[in-house]
């Protein structure tokens, strides 16, 4: 799917978060606990600020511009 480039970085994480957590959805005894310090690495580095940059500039400009009712693709 093209993005613009301004999103793809976000998109990315987005990537990333669903592989780790199909990683822990998989998991079992032998692999479970490096599974959750996987997400937790990626939680502290990267998706707190994922997050932040969604809450506080994709989600206002939607707000501001974008249509509730548009139909989803």
């Amino acid at each position: 799917m093209k993005r613009h480039p301004a999103l793809e970085a976000l998109s990315r994480n987005h990537h990333h978060a669903l592989v780790l957590a199909r990683r822990q959805r998989q998991a079992d005894e032998h692999d479970g606990a490096g599974a959750a310090q996987a997400f937790i690495e990626h939680w502290l580095h990267a998706e707190r600020l994922h997050f932040r940059l969604e809450e506080e500039g994709l989600l206002p400009a939607y707000a501001a511009h974008g249509d509730p009712k548009h139909p989803r693709r």
